[in-house]
């Protein structure tokens, strides 16, 4: 895809030859370029020719370009895809071992009794 995107750019170069022709008029032009054949652009005077295959090339590499663009997002939404899963996985794989770790503490958690006590009340090392 990308020797696509440099070949049609080498080809041409930049896009300052279509600098003064609205977009709208260019997308036309492409079209009606990519319907006729090669004998019918000879029929044309060379400066609507070169327009015209100009238009072609030029609709040719914003394809190229958004057809990339496409492939990223899809690779990238792919991987995302697949970190949520991982995630996913190692967040119950944590969970029900994290579970198994407090089962115990229900019962020391009598001996701490949170906000009944003020801290001078409190003894440093008091047993339950």
């Amino acid at each position: 895809m990308l020797d696509h995107i440099v070949k049609l750019s080498t080809t041409v170069g930049a896009d300052h030859h279509l600098a003064g022709i609205p977009h709208a008029k260019i997308k036309h032009f492409a079209a009606e370029a990519k319907a006729l054949d090669a004998a019918e652009l000879k029929n044309f005077a060379p400066p609507k020719r070169y327009v015209l295959v100009l238009s072609m090339i030029h609709r040719a590499r914003v394809q190229a370009r958004d057809d990339l663009a496409d492939m990223f997002i899809k690779r990238m939404n792919h991987i995302h895809r697949r970190g949520k899963d991982e995630l996913e996985r190692l967040r119950t794989r944590y969970r029900q071992k994290t579970s198994t770790w407090w089962r115990p503490w229900p019962m020391s958690s009598r001996c701490w009794k949170p906000n009944r006590l003020t801290p001078k009340q409190a003894a440093p090392s008091a047993p339950c």
